[in-house]
């Protein structure tokens, strides 16, 4: 009798092993780089959705602890206006208003309007954290 033939071991080479390995590796780099930054996107236009900039403010300073402001993770972006503080709250609680119907977000995300200390007008704070815990 002879050997049977599905007890007969193919021989493979440690270069094809390396290269299977390497394409797995690669792979799951792929895929994880792909989530990571459809996430942080997603993210952005979370927060820039439930709390915009408001109209005609520039931004001073961001910090963040991720890769952007806005992004994944915890952020802030400082912006001023020349328009009063009551404009820009009146402004936001209108534009919250007409979206507050809206459940559709990742991001915990707010503002913060106080007068301007370095002048007239008003400086808005926005801060944002998104798939962080």
């Amino acid at each position: 009798m002879g050997d049977a033939p599905h007890l007969q071991r193919s021989q493979r080479s440690v270069g094809g092993m390396l290269m299977a390995t390497l394409l797995i590796v690669l792979g799951i780099l792929a895929c994880g780089s792909t989530l990571v930054i459809g996430v942080d996107v997603a993210c952005v236009a979370s927060v820039d959705e439930w709390v915009p900039v408001y109209p005609g403010a520039v931004e001073i300073s961001e910090s963040h602890n991720m890769f952007r402001a806005k992004g994944m993770g915890i952020s802030q972006v400082v912006y001023e206006t020349s328009d009063p503080r009551v404009d820009v709250v009146r402004w936001y609680l209108d534009y919250q208003t007409n979206i507050a119907m809206r459940h559709n977000t990742i991001a915990s995300s707010g503002y913060r309007a106080i007068d301007n200390p370095d002048g007239e007008g008003t400086r808005i704070i926005i801060f944002s954290e998104c798939a962080y815990n």
